[in-house]
Parts: structure tokens; C-alpha cells; sequence
């Protein structure tokens, strides 16, 4: 988490590496067990950065 911190605090950046996280993931594991494994993990980073969680939330299940 403290590596996408330092990094950027770009939401936009964030938002975009969490496309490219999702698209690997979505590739390697079934949508609902990426959504529900992953999600809570990056929620709050996406908060930290500025994302609001319904942005962050409809990015995720647009991406899988």
C-alpha cells in the first residue's frame, strides 16, 4: 500500500493502475473471488488518495 503512496497521490493514476491490476487479475481468477479478495485491500488506499469509494466501487465492477 505505502508503495502506491509514495509513487503518486494522483487519483487518476491510481485509478488507472487499478485498471491494470484488474485486467491481470480478471485474466487469472474468476470476477466474484478477484472482487471479493481484493477489494478490501484496496479500498482504503483509494480513499487515502482521494477516490471516492462509489467511483472506486463502479471502476471495479466495470473492469471484471
Amino acid at each position: 500500500a505505502n508503495f502506491i503512496l509514495e509513487i503518486s497521490r494522483n487519483p487518476y493514476l491510481f485509478l488507472f493502475l487499478t485498471n491494470i491490476f484488474y485486467l491481470i487479475v480478471g485474466c487469472l481468477m474468476e470476477p466474484a473471488a478477484a472482487i471479493l479478495l481484493t477489494f478490501p485491500l484496496l479500498l482504503p488506499l483509494a480513499e487515502k488518495v482521494g477516490v471516492h469509494p462509489l467511483h472506486f466501487g463502479l471502476v471495479v465492477v466495470v473492469n471484471m
